[in-house]
């Protein structure tokens, strides 16, 4: 199914055939992925916003090769390359082609979940075409924290996440930024429009109160805080 989706794609003048079989493979253990927001030990994203980062030197290709416990039938992503607007691409389980322009320069490459639900993706590798090389993201000094409703996770907007006005503060401050925001969920520790937990109690998980409906991942886990680096130097509620 791979060569035969690769083959159609390369008819259109995308190459993912060497790509996706001989290209350079980065597992998610690489301490070059700059992740944000809360990953599970899978790796598995929760909450919106949540994603990664890399910086590439001669970057012309990418794939994103995704485990079982993706949303299914698909999550959305927002893309960014060279911190230009955000696109978005559906992805699940399995070899993903991220469409991008080949730069033959080191470009920093920027992907999150935009949904507050059907937003997980279990990265278990990337494929970069094979001269490419993966450099060290250096994050920025600013690091913003932001703990809110509906508004703040984008529930009603086409992009998500991606047009709520925390992530846009972020954007505009060009900081590193991390929402932890549920819609209809209480500040409170009560069961709220479907959210079995409030705030008060989810925001000290690694999981959303999505967690309750998944029949994979139907529990919590601490979140660990010294995971958030940088430390926030701004928390926004």
């Amino acid at each position: 199914m791979l060569l035969v989706t690769s083959l159609a794609l390369v008819l259109l003048g995308i190459s993912t055939t060497v790509t996706s079989t001989f290209g350079l493979k980065v597992e998610s253990t690489d301490s070059q992925i700059y992740f944000h927001g809360r990953w599970d030990a899978s790796p598995g994203t929760w909450w919106a916003g949540s994603g990664f980062k890399l910086h590439v030197q001669d970057l012309r290709s990418l794939a994103l090769n995704l485990g079982p416990h993706t949303t299914s039938p698909l999550a959305s992503i927002a893309v960014s390359v060279d911190y230009n607007n955000f696109t978005t691409v559906n992805v699940s389980s399995g070899m993903n082609v991220i469409p991008l322009e080949p730069s033959p320069r080191s470009s920093v490459v920027r992907i999150n979940v935009e949904g507050w639900q059907n937003n997980r993706i279990n990265l278990e590798s990337l494929v970069l075409n094979s001269d490419a090389n993966l450099l060290s993201y250096q994050p920025s000094e600013l690091s913003f924290l932001f703990i809110g409703d509906s508004l703040s996770a984008g529930q009603y907007l086409p992009q998500g996440i991606n047009q709520a006005w925390p992530f846009l503060i972020g954007e505009r401050f060009k900081a590193e930024h991390t929402v932890i925001a549920q819609p209809g969920a209480a500040l409170t520790d009560i069961e709220s429009y479907g959210n079995v937990h409030g705030i008060s109690f989810q925001f000290f998980k690694t999981e959303d109160t999505g967690y309750y409906y998944t029949t994979d991942h139907n529990y919590t886990t601490p979140w660990n805080f010294s995971r958030d680096k940088p430390t926030p130097t701004h928390i926004s509620k």
